[in-house]
């Protein structure tokens, strides 16, 4: 019987070692391959899967609609020896249904977002084959909303064999299921500039201004199909009480363009986060798309500062701590460690929080290097050695801790002072402040 136990690690499962008798289980085909479908259509799939001792030595499959979430939207168990087939369900437990019978929600059992007709599948068999043929009604993420794009993006599925001494396949990725936008196929909808919540994390269209100041965004509208008919803009206003106004030139565009979207605070306006909604729509309203666009109105530079003031010997791991009103406003920070405020001949960092890469300059701090944070390289000039390992980045709040992995060279010896340095997006700039002191042997 299919255990919940299967669950974890879905895409990286362990392996029982086989033995060297056992026979080899294999993934075959999924039919059809790629799929687009609009609405909760009902497919029938063939899922073929094989044995190097023949199908009577598959224990069974596992088939897996994923959606990036877990557990994924849709996602069964056939059992050969049963006859069985047991889906994961919106309750999150296993369901089961025998092949080709009618169970007790009738001839269909229900998963996530998902629903396979039990009754009308079949199961063949053909020299090492196993094929299991099955009608599935892929539903729940078929209301695909167009936030950024109208163009849904494919939905892997993943197939995994396992015979009766446990020898397994491991999940692979067999096929693709693209959901057709509920909303528009026509056009997608799009801005910029788009900045990451963190590294490796989510991203929006985001901006920051302070107070009487203003940003733009540019939407991009793309025509995915030939449609060409006018599109008007509408926009949600900004949230109360935020003092922000909203215009969108043009108003109207037809097929592909670009228009700017412009947000100004006035000087009277408090410290916020809001956002405002882009709606692109024909004059009937039958076909539209709409996004998101964020933006925060912050009134002061970034505060720096060091978790130890007084730092000696020739290597080291201090944390910067670099603090905004919004902490996704901070555009990076530079530490420069030398006798006095010069980038010659010092050891002087940037690390750029949208790429996370950290950057040194060279002796004469005419050409910077860099590397990915945490990375297994090392940057060094004739001053000190920025080691990647052990360097790394973390926010909580409003701040970001930057730790860097910094060796200093024999001949960079004596006091040192310490500065660092940060920017946000608003244009507000922290300047280089001493945070501490560095004794070098």
């Amino acid at each position: 019987m299919k255990s919940s136990m299967r669950l974890a690690g879905v895409l990286s499962l362990a392996l029982m070692p086989p033995s060297v008798f056992a026979g080899q289980p294999g993934l075959v085909s999924m039919t059809p391959a790629s799929l687009t479908t609009s609405g909760p259509v009902t497919t029938s799939y063939s899922f073929v899967v094989s044995d190097t001792d023949g199908p009577g030595d598959l224990m069974g499959m596992d088939v897996l609609f994923a959606s990036g979430g877990n557990p994924p939207f849709c996602w069964f168990f056939y059992n050969q020896s049963s006859n069985q087939i047991s889906i994961y369900d919106a309750n999150n437990q296993w369901v089961y249904g025998t092949v080709g019978q009618e169970g007790s929600q009738g001839g269909n059992l229900y998963g996530k977002s998902c629903g396979i007709n039990v009754q009308a599948a079949s199961v063949s068999r053909s020299g090492n084959e196993l094929t299991l043929t099955i009608p599935i009604t892929l539903a729940g993420i078929n209301n695909y909303q167009c936030y950024g794009s109208c163009k849904p993006p494919a939905y892997p599925v993943y197939m995994d064999a396992i015979n009766n001494a446990g020898v397994d396949t491991r999940y692979q990725q067999m096929g693709t299921w693209t959901p057709a936008s509920s909303q528009s196929p026509f056009f997608g909808i799009g801005a910029a500039p788009v900045y990451s919540y963190a590294p490796g994390g989510g991203s929006d269209p985001y901006a920051a201004m302070a107070p009487g100041g203003s940003v733009s965004y540019t939407i991009t509208v793309t025509d995915s199909s030939g449609f060409n008919a006018p599109l008007n803009f509408s926009l949600s206003p900004a949230p109360n009480g935020s003092e922000v106004t909203a215009t969108i030139s043009p108003s109207t565009l037809t097929g592909s363009g670009t228009a700017t979207l412009t947000l100004h605070s006035s000087v009277s306006s408090p410290v916020h986060s809001g956002g405002v909604t882009v709606t692109a729509s024909t004059s009937d309203n039958s076909i539209s798309a709409s996004m998101g666009v964020y933006y925060s109105v912050v009134n002061a530079p970034p505060t720096v500062s060091i978790d130890s003031t007084t730092l000696s010997g020739s290597s080291a791991t201090p944390h910067f701590l670099i603090t905004d009103e919004n902490v996704l406003d901070i555009i990076g920070a530079n530490v420069l460690i030398n006798s006095s405020l010069d980038g010659q001949h010092a050891c002087w960092v940037w690390y750029d929080d949208q790429s996370n890469y950290i950057w040194l300059a060279n002796d004469d701090a005419s050409v910077w290097n860099g590397m990915v944070l945490n990375s297994a390289n090392t940057l060094q000039n004739s001053q000190c050695a920025i080691n990647g390992s052990g360097s790394s980045i973390a926010f909580g709040g409003g701040t970001r801790n930057l730790a860097v992995n910094i060796s200093l060279k024999p001949g960079f010896s004596g006091v040192k002072a310490i500065y660092e340095r940060a920017p946000n997006l608003a244009g507000f700039d922290s300047g280089y402040q001493q945070v501490g002191t560095w004794t070098a042997p």
